[in-house]
């Protein structure tokens, strides 16, 4: 009976932790189409140091992070990130697209 009540505890806390993550994630995107790029970058930087994603999920809040620069008129910190997201998860959809951001930077 013990190992089984362990077992559930274990089961809801794990459900938690990423209905958590998905929440972060969705404020995040919600921020930035609201046209909150401050809160948008610090609730990704928050979601990236706390939960546990996917590659696909890092590079898309990360993604998310970088639009943000760009919307303040951050360049630097705009390439910078987009370097990371194209180095560090160029198989994703995101890594893709700031694949192509840079090489469009680049050739201009």
């Amino acid at each position: 009976m013990r190992i089984l009540l362990i077992i559930l505890i274990a089961i809801m806390v794990s459900g938690c932790a990423a209905t958590a993550s998905r929440g972060a994630m969705s404020r995040a995107n919600s921020n930035f189409l609201k046209g909150d790029y401050t809160d948008t970058i610090a609730i990704s930087d928050r979601a990236l140091r706390t939960y546990d994603y996917t590659d696909d999920e890092k590079a898309e809040l990360l993604f998310l992070k970088a639009s943000s620069y760009m919307k303040l008129d951050d360049i630097d910190a705009t390439v910078s990130t987009m370097k990371y997201i194209a180095d560090k998860y160029p198989d994703t959809e995101h890594g893709y697209r700031a694949i192509q951001i840079l090489s469009r930077v680049n050739s201009g």
